[in-house]
């Protein structure tokens, strides 16, 4: 089983893991601590079922992962799951995934409307220069 996350590392696109044997597989919005080069950094889940990286190194590569009994390259496991739900909910990421994809057709009008959807949901949704970020209303 492999998932998307997305880690808090600029110029960074989502990274894909896999889920250890014996894990349970993380809910989209849950946290997950992930290595990531020398370092190990918490991020959210995206995606899950997601299919591994195909002919290319992952930033995240490692020897080999194993998944139902078979190697899977240049794909690192898991460390930890930090939530047994979502920590954002899974409507949130879907809403932000969808407004980045609107920024980036430059239709900014649905990027306004996803915006005003995410802040309703109670969560705030900050551009920056590598992507966005999610904070929660207080």
């Amino acid at each position: 089983m492999f998932i998307q996350v997305a880690v808090p590392v600029p110029g960074l696109d989502l990274l894909t893991y896999a889920v250890p044997d014996g894990v349970a597989t993380p809910k989209i919005g849950a946290r997950v601590v992930v290595p990531l080069g020398t370092r190990v950094v918490t991020g959210i889940v995206v995606e899950v079922d997601a299919a591994p990286p195909a002919g290319r190194e992952a930033p995240n590569a490692d020897a080999g992962t194993a998944s139902a009994g078979r190697r899977t390259p240049n794909v690192k496991a898991i460390r930890e799951v930090l939530d047994p739900g979502a920590f954002v909910p899974p409507e949130v990421v879907a809403l932000a995934r969808q407004r980045v994809e609107a920024r980036a057709a430059h239709n900014f009008e649905e990027s306004d409307r996803l915006r005003a959807e995410i802040e309703a949901a109670g969560w705030d949704i900050r551009d920056e220069a590598d992507g966005f970020r999610l904070v929660r209303h207080r």
